[in-house]
């Protein structure tokens, strides 16, 4: 037995135990070599897809403003999926928008754009054969004048107007015909019209609505921003009006059962849109911070023996000086009212009526029986010698006129 235990002795004592720090080094390398084969194999597993540049720019085309980064998450998120993508951001931005709206809600916008679009005008064809009238008016503000002045927020007023014109439906048969003005309740999910651009819905507007595109440019431009007031007109075609087709044509009895053609006409004060284009058309959308739109009624003569000398050059002259006159004064009403008989001038103050306003913009035509002395002869005196001479019927019917700030909070 003594020889067995000095045996054992001898052996445990020549024996060293594994120190600590031996220890945790081999399972510090070990949890390494580990941790790096889990994690190259978790990434070629997962690894978010490639977002190709050519995909980001398409995105932010479709959607001018969206960040580098947003137009990526969207991308990675929807799997290149550009439709989705677009979905996917407008999610996002209504839920972070939502709360910046309604933190902002209470500070007032005296700033912003009138926009106007005449997608038709009622004289785009021959005279005497309209294309019908389909246009719309808008004003949207802001709180300073700088966000107003950028091309994000101009191109905010544009999508807007545009939808508006393009969803409006012709009021009904036998209701009077004039400007429906809209509140916020009633546009407010308004879907947007596609872009030129973009051959359809799925790929430009992505079922945004005037709302959320006005979220969406709040929490990008950092204001409060607000639709004030909205205005559209359509009027359906009236096909052909015999004996007010061309110049020097003769009226016939015919004549007098043709229809009226309506057209518009429009002017704005402080417009910087000298050429506007869209894509590769030109586009129908002008801007400016005072705005007249008017809506006129040519009909024929009623009287087989006069001859009728009037063009399309001549009523789009005549319409565009009196949108120019109400641009230049305050007007309310194209003809007296109930309202505005009831009202006495204060000695000095001006008419808000446009007929019976004194005509500045009208320019005076010896030729044409256009004999007044401008400032003194009322706007409505100088239709009538208009009409004399031309030997047509010609009235203003409806008119518009919006100053930027004027109904702002």
């Amino acid at each position: 037995m003594a020889p067995l235990r000095q045996l054992y002795t001898a052996t445990a004592r020549s024996a060293r135990p594994l120190s600590s720090s031996s220890t945790l080094a081999s399972t510090s390398s070990l949890l390494r070599a580990f941790s790096t084969s889990s994690t190259a194999f978790t990434s070629e597993e997962s690894a978010p897809p490639k977002v190709p540049i050519a995909l980001i720019s398409e995105i932010r085309s479709l959607r001018p403003g969206t960040p580098l980064s947003l137009a990526r998450s969207a991308l990675t998120a929807s799997a290149l999926d550009v439709p989705k993508a677009l979905e996917w951001i407008v999610e996002q931005t209504n839920l972070k928008g939502g709360a910046k709206v309604e933190k902002l809600s209470s500070r007032s916008t005296p700033q912003g754009l009138v926009g106007i679009v005449e997608y038709h005008t009622g004289l785009e064809k021959s005279l005497g054969k309209t294309g019908g009238v389909r246009v719309g008016m808008v004003e949207i503000n802001c709180e300073t004048d700088f966000v107003a002045r950028t091309d994000e927020f101009k191109e905010l007023v544009r999508r807007v107007v545009e939808s508006m014109g393009f969803f409006a439906e012709a009021a009904e048969r036998g209701g009077k015909v004039g400007f429906r003005e809209w509140s916020w309740e009633e546009v407010k999910e308004v879907p947007l019209i596609p872009e030129f651009e973009a051959q359809t819905a799925s790929t430009s507007s992505a079922g945004e609505t005037i709302s959320s595109l006005i979220t969406s440019s709040v929490s990008r431009l950092g204001e409060n921003i607000t639709l004030s007031r909205c205005a559209t007109l359509v009027i359906d075609p009236t096909g052909t009006s015999s004996g007010c087709c061309s110049a020097t044509t003769p009226s016939t009895s015919s004549a007098s059962k043709s229809p009226s053609v309506y057209f518009t006409s429009s002017y704005l004060h402080g417009s910087n849109d000298a050429t506007p284009t869209f894509g590769s058309a030109p586009t129908l959308f002008k801007s400016g911070t005072l705005a007249s739109l008017l809506l006129h009624r040519f009909e024929p003569s009623t009287t087989p023996t006069v001859t009728v000398t009037v063009t399309n050059q001549d009523l789009l002259k005549l319409a565009r000086q009196l949108a120019r006159q109400v641009v230049a004064m305050p007007t309310s009403s194209a003809q007296p009212t109930a309202a505005s008989a009831a009202h006495t001038l204060a000695e000095g103050e001006p008419s808000q009526v446009l007929y019976e306003q004194p005509s500045l913009t009208i320019v005076p035509n010896a030729q044409e029986g256009l004999n007044f002395v401008p400032g003194e002869a009322k706007v409505g005196e100088v239709l009538e010698l208009w009409k004399g001479g031309k030997g047509v019927g010609f009235e203003v019917v409806d008119l518009l006129r919006w100053t930027v700030g004027e109904k702002s909070t």
